[in-house]
Parts: structure tokens; sequence; C-alpha cells
């Protein structure tokens, strides 16, 4: 598994030019909280457009799902709406 590095998450998230809210850890930690995780949580819009960039986002970065057990995750193919 490729180690977390939320710098490199983020800037594919804004160099697509995806619209978003970071939410959870990393949000709470960049506002000075001690809290540390490791994923990225964010809530994006829901335009259509805004969701293939997304996706496109998730292909490129080979996101996986978290799952108990899964070490490594589980790959699935994000797609828009």
């Amino acid at each position: 598994m490729r180690s977390f590095d939320p710098e490199a998450i983020l800037r594919a998230l804004v160099e697509r030019e995806v619209d978003y809210v970071l939410i959870g850890g990393v949000a709470a930690t960049l506002h000075g909280s001690n809290l540390r995780t490791g994923d990225i949580d964010i809530c994006p819009s829901r335009e259509p457009a805004n969701l293939d960039r997304l996706a496109t986002v998730l292909r490129e970065l080979e996101a996986r799902v978290r799952a108990e057990g899964v070490p490594d995750g589980v790959p699935f193919e994000p797609d828009g709406p």
C-alpha cells in the first residue's frame, strides 16, 4: 500500500478543479488539532461535471475502498453521476 500523502491528494483535487469542502481529521489538523488520520474526507459538489472530475482524480490516484481485513483496500472503478 502506498504511503498516505494528503498534500498530493489535495493538490490533485485542486489541479483537476474539483469543488469540495475538506472535512474530518485532516481539516481538524489544519485548524490546530492534534488528531492524526490516515485518510482524507471531503464533501464534493454534486454537480455532474464536478463528479466526473472527482472520478478522474480517484482513478489517477488509484483510490481504494478501506475494508476490514484488507490491508491494501478494495479496488473499484470510480465514475461520475
